[in-house]
């Protein structure tokens, strides 16, 4: 069979292939953690290392004990393909809204 792949000619056409091939994969604002963490109150979440603040509208929240939920604008970027990296650490006070 041939082999499957997209073609690239330049910059802006990989960005504009891999935003739609990531728009084809299962992306999900969902998130289930291994455990819970120590103190809820003590963990951050970043995309691509930019801290994202704890607001359940354009933030994130918790959902569950182990489990978050990116919403509005960041869950709109990780689903775009604007985002590589989702992060989630604990230890330090959690960041709020400004």
């Amino acid at each position: 069979s041939a082999p499957r792949y997209y073609r690239v000619d330049d910059v802006s056409t990989l960005r504009d292939t891999l935003a739609a091939i990531s728009k084809k994969a299962l992306v999900t604002c969902e998130f289930l953690l291994d455990a819970p963490p120590p103190d809820p109150d003590f963990v951050n979440v970043s995309l691509d290392q930019q801290a994202v603040s704890y607001d359940p509208v354009n933030g994130w929240s918790w959902t569950g004990e182990r489990s978050l939920r990116l919403q509005g604008e960041s869950c709109a970027k990780l689903e775009s393909g604007e985002v590589v990296q989702v992060q989630v650490v604990a230890g330090c006070p959690t960041q709020q809204p400004r």
